[in-house]
């Protein structure tokens, strides 16, 4: 899949990262949405603030532009990694979302000693057999 555009949009819910599947792009900003209906509130909200905006006298010339797009979700893979960890931290959570979808995973704290007690293990046995 490399080079191709993806576009995912997830949010941190406790302790686990969840995905959006729909989106409403307005003025460059993407509102990531669970299901129509949440499009329908999120156009009318941006509507409202718009109309707010407004100044006195002034026409709706400029276009109020929205689009709903549906996103990309992460592989099987991908995702059963995401959901397999929970997080304390959003921003632990958010780093490691976007490392596991730009296929560039880091290694966890856990994971990195376990490779380092391996590594240690096997010197150990060679210099043992040796």
């Amino acid at each position: 899949m490399k080079g191709v555009l993806q576009m995912y949009k997830y949010y941190f819910d406790g302790r686990k990262i969840r995905f959006y599947p729909l989106a409403v792009v307005c003025g460059g900003k993407i509102y990531g949405a669970h299901d129509n209906i949440g499009v329908e509130r999120i156009k009318a909200r941006l509507r409202r603030i718009y109309e707010e905006r407004l100044q006195p006298g002034e026409t709706e010339d400029n276009e109020f532009g929205v689009e709903m797009i549906e996103l990309d979700m992460p592989t099987v893979e991908q995702l059963e990694k995401i959901e397999a960890r929970t997080f304390d931290d959003a921003r632990e959570a958010i780093a490691f979302a976007e490392s596991v979808l730009s296929e560039m995973e880091k290694p966890t704290q856990e994971e990195i000693n376990a490779r380092v007690m391996l590594e240690l293990a096997k010197l150990k046995a060679g210099v043992l057999n040796v």
